[in-house]
């Protein structure tokens, strides 16, 4: 029984470590900038976290040799600023352009019904990205300008807020569902007399 036990929790592991090209980028900084037509929940000095999982494998959908559209690249997000957090299942974007007129630039996006965030980072001196293939780690002090940007748009209670990022981190995530997977495995388990 305990073999079992071992045998469904490293069939649930195996499963979720299959797919080593989802990685997870975590931006971090503090707010300097709140906007808006409303009061906003949150407040310059607010600390700030942008996470977002993306596809590692995803296609370039631009064929020039500088440029890298990522469509969809990005399947989850998550916004943090001061105590309030925001999750999105949506698509997002992430475009790479290597050796354009201002340099190399990194831009990341998510849009949902009422909300955006985005990442916005620039290397002036061209020297961050070697082509445009979608990245699987930035060297945070390569890049001069580094900006993040959230937006909350419902009707007459729009608001928005940004930051510098200070903070960056990248990291392999693991493939959707392998955790609910290992969960459903212990829960069957558990479950069984």
């Amino acid at each position: 029984m305990r073999n079992e036990w071992w045998g469904l929790v490293v069939a649930a592991v195996a499963v979720g470590s299959a797919r080593a090209d989802l990685y997870e980028f975590v931006f971090r900084g503090t707010i300097d900038s709140v906007g808006g037509a409303a009061p906003a929940p949150v407040g310059v000095g607010d600390d700030f976290e942008f996470r977002y999982r993306f596809d590692a494998g995803w296609s370039d959908s631009d064929g020039a040799p500088n440029v890298g559209k990522y469509l969809g690249a990005m399947y989850v997000s998550w916004v943090t600023i001061g105590s309030e957090a925001w999750h999105q299942t949506f698509p997002g974007d992430v475009f790479v352009l290597n050796d354009g007129f201002a340099g190399d630039s990194y831009t990341a996006s998510t849009t949902g019904p009422i909300s955006l965030a985005a990442v916005n980072m620039t290397n002036l001196g061209g020297a961050a990205f070697d082509g445009d293939m979608l990245p699987i780690n930035l060297h945070l002090p390569d890049w001069g300008i580094r900006s993040f940007t959230f937006q909350w748009d419902v009707g007459p209670t729009s608001w928005s807020a940004s930051g510098e990022i200070a903070g960056f981190e990248s990291r392999l995530a693991p493939a959707p569902g392998a955790l609910a997977l290992a969960w459903g495995a212990l829960v069957a388990r558990r479950r069984r007399p």
